[in-house]
């Protein structure tokens, strides 16, 4: 599990969100960023990568997708991977190529 994840679980179940720090928030200025989230995800919690989406700063493409009804596992391999997100992948990709 990401660092950030994890300080955002421990974070809600103390009821407050820690701050990320200056360093990453820095680091992710001007770059491309699609968070994917699973909607059925039963080992990373709603709302927990689209949340650190919104964290990080602003400045390059920033693009999200939740796939409705996904498992975890969904995200990697088989068809809804196939049907649904991968297509996204690559539109993602082509426009960081035309950008």
């Amino acid at each position: 599990m990401p660092g950030e994840l994890w300080l955002d679980l421990v974070a809600w179940l103390r009821g407050g969100t820690p701050a990320l720090p200056e360093a990453a928030r820095e680091a992710s200025r001007g770059l491309a960023l699609l968070t994917v989230e699973a909607e059925a995800d039963a080992l990373v919690g709603s709302g927990q990568t689209h949340g650190l989406h919104d964290r990080l700063a602003a400045g390059g493409l920033r693009s999200r997708l939740t796939l409705p009804a996904a498992a975890h596992h969904d995200l990697f391999t088989g068809p809804r991977f196939r049907a649904a997100l991968a297509p996204r992948l690559l539109a993602f990709a082509a426009c960081l190529r035309e950008g």
